[in-house]
């Protein structure tokens, strides 16, 4: 529709001084107008045709620009009038296990699951493989309650035995990136917010769980600065820190999303080990491409190469 109406402005300006001047010759020899007399109004005429033209490009112009604007409009109407995401109640209780019962889940030409049936709990952690665009984290933020399944169920299995429908219900869920972003200051700011208050013993826990406390208390302790970035420590002592901060908000369900990338063999080892340890007292759950390493570590395994 826009188009035929640009073609329809342009074609209207490249003939109207021809149409005008048709018209004006016409008139002027219906009134009988000398030549001499004719040449001066034509010229007058001319020079309004060409401000006349001038104004009608402008107007042009901006129709041009309004369109191009009207691209944008719809989608951000659409943000604006999303509607509101249901409340969810707070699972109080400790998670054991967590479940996904033929769960589908897409979205335009993103990575999907289709009837994914699967299960992670305390004692037997899962790791979700796959290559890039998989679907590894769509599922993992179906686990975490983030995405609400198209089809099937995604249910929590309470100490108490009670089961909750994510639907509903939301656990505590941390999640763990590969890019552990940390800033200039000390490490007990690097853990937890300035206004959250916690005992020194809590935090040390948290770091001995990962393995963390043995540099912590050689850089001299949790007052000790860090560099912008974590850039004066290693990629394994990065993500060993970014795990326990993880842990100081106290997750049922821990996520841990390509921890091992970059890093050499040993120290995968390392943070497999990691989380077999945090596997006896969380559900944990390892987004993850490296193959070699989780294989032969990880008896649940939900491959999307399969």
């Amino acid at each position: 529709m826009h188009e035929l109406l640009f073609t329809g402005i342009y074609g209207f300006n490249a003939l109207l001084p021809i149409i005008v001047l048709i018209l004006f010759y016409a008139w002027a020899l219906w009134r009988g107008q000398p030549l001499k007399d004719l040449l001066f109004l034509m010229a007058g005429v001319g020079i309004i045709g060409v401000r006349a033209m001038s104004q009608i490009n402008q107007l042009n112009a901006q129709i041009g620009t309004v369109t191009g604007y009207s691209g944008s409009i719809a989608p951000v109407y659409n943000l604006f009038t999303m509607p509101k995401a249901p409340d969810k109640k707070p699972i109080s209780e400790k998670i054991q296990k967590v479940e996904l019962r033929k769960v589908s889940y897409s979205y335009g030409e993103n990575a999907g699951i289709e009837g994914v049936t699967q299960d992670a709990r305390i004692g037997r952690w899962l790791a979700i493989m796959g290559p890039s665009g998989s679907g590894k984290t769509t599922m993992a933020n179906l686990i975490a309650g983030i995405y609400k399944p198209q089809e099937g169920e995604v249910l929590y299995y309470g100490a108490s035995g009670t089961v909750y429908n994510a639907i509903k219900f939301r656990p505590k869920v941390g999640y763990v990136t590969q890019d552990i972003l940390l800033f200039h200051g000390t490490i007990r700011e690097n853990l937890v917010p300035s206004e959250t208050i916690v005992s020194d013993e809590f935090l040390w826990d948290c770091l001995q769980k990962t393995g963390a406390d043995g540099f912590i208390r050689h850089l001299g302790g949790l007052d000790a600065i860090i560099a912008e970035s974590g850039r004066s420590l290693s990629g394994g002592e990065r993500r060993r820190l970014g795990i326990a901060r993880m842990l100081t908000s106290s997750p049922d369900i821990l996520i841990l999303d390509e921890v091992t990338v970059g890093l050499d063999e040993a120290r995968k080892k390392e943070i497999i080990k990691i989380i077999h340890d945090l596997s006896r007292s969380l559900v944990v759950i390892v987004i993850t491409h490296d193959i070699d390493v989780i294989q032969l570590e990880s008896d649940n395994i939900f491959s999307f190469n399969a």
